[in-house]
């Protein structure tokens, strides 16, 4: 039997949304008798009270072909990673963000809010260098600043995204996000006010012997219109799943398989065995049952006889499912 989660989903998101706002005191070590403290789950894709499933497999699809685009720019391969989905107050993860970053602003006419690009300078140094034939080593230098040209990388690498998110969100809505002008202080732009929360997709890129990150971010009432659509698009995966499990099990069912009677197992000396001649007689008891395997698994018990002048084992019971180790290792994960 399933043990009841402790909390609700709208318990864990009620928490969630009072640690981010500090109504909710949060530190580190044991939280003393009364005392609430903030525990680190690690991806928020587990909390889907504000992340529906269907928008999670938008991001990674997004993420996927994010890959494959930059495969083409940099004539090599760029694996793209959704590293996590977290919930964050704007104010709290503009304070986080470097100076410089390219920031571009993301709109989409038919929501309300404003959605955010975020592209470390690292990175854009990163595809720079490879474009060019660089060492690929990206800079850290915050203090040279973002060149013209980074900038127009950065905005092609943005424009890139915001076309493959619009183009993988289509099933919840015909969207036309687009990026906005360029800004590299993120003390300089305001997008949102300082106490709304965002869901930021944390995007990590591979380029060469780098890495760095590029953040797509959406505050949540930007996402409250979709939630229908999303929903809907998420039961729409789940019958799916169930569709194709349904054909797997038919197209199964037509796998042929060998059946595997064995009526005796004799025990004997390699030396008698040596001493066998044609005509010598193996004298064996019949077993009142016998067992039927099939890939090495006993899945029947029978018995020996004849059906219509031709030998045959009638089948007695089946035997009841037997978890193998493999099993018993899924059922305790």
């Amino acid at each position: 039997m399933a043990e009841e989660p402790l909390l609700s989903k709208d318990e864990v998101g009620a928490l969630l949304g009072g640690v981010d706002e500090g109504a909710i005191p949060a530190g580190e070590g044991i939280a003393a008798r009364g005392e609430v403290r903030e525990y680190e789950i690690g991806s928020s894709r587990n909390v889907s009270s504000y992340c529906p499933s269907a928008l999670v497999g938008i991001f990674e699809k997004t993420a996927e072909e994010f890959g494959a685009g930059l495969k083409a720019l940099v004539m090599r391969d760029v694996p793209v990673t959704v590293e996590s989905l977290r919930r964050r107050r704007y104010d709290d993860y503009m304070a986080e963000l470097a100076n410089p970053t390219c920031l571009f602003p993301l709109e989409e006419p038919a929501l309300p809010g404003t959605g955010l690009i975020a592209l470390e300078t690292r990175l854009v140094s990163l595809f720079l260098e490879q474009y060019y034939g660089g060492t690929g080593g990206g800079s850290d230098d915050a203090a040279a600043g973002v060149s013209a040209l980074e900038k127009r990388l950065a905005r092609l690498l943005a424009a890139t995204l915001a076309d493959l998110f619009n183009s993988e969100s289509a099933k919840a809505g015909a969207l036309a996000f687009s990026v906005g002008p360029i800004e590299t202080d993120p003390r300089r732009l305001a997008v949102a006010a300082q106490s709304d929360h965002l869901l930021v997709a944390r995007l990590r890129l591979v380029v060469a012997e780098g890495a760095g990150e590029c953040h797509l971010v959406l505050p949540l009432p930007m996402l409250a219109p979709l939630g229908p659509q999303l929903d809907a698009l998420g039961q729409g995966s789940l019958g799916q799943q169930r569709r194709f499990r349904m054909a797997l099990r038919k197209q199964l069912a037509r796998v042929g398989v060998d059946l595997t009677a064995t009526f005796c197992q004799l025990p004997m000396s390699l030396r008698r065995l040596l001493t066998l001649c044609p005509g010598d007689v193996i004298p064996f008891r019949m077993p009142e049952d016998i067992p039927v395997r099939v890939a090495g698994s006993e899945l029947i018990r029978g018995e020996y006889g004849q059906s219509r002048g031709q030998r045959a084992v009638r089948i007695l019971q089946a035997i009841p499912d037997s978890p193998t180790p493999d099993t018993q290792q899924e059922t305790l994960s």
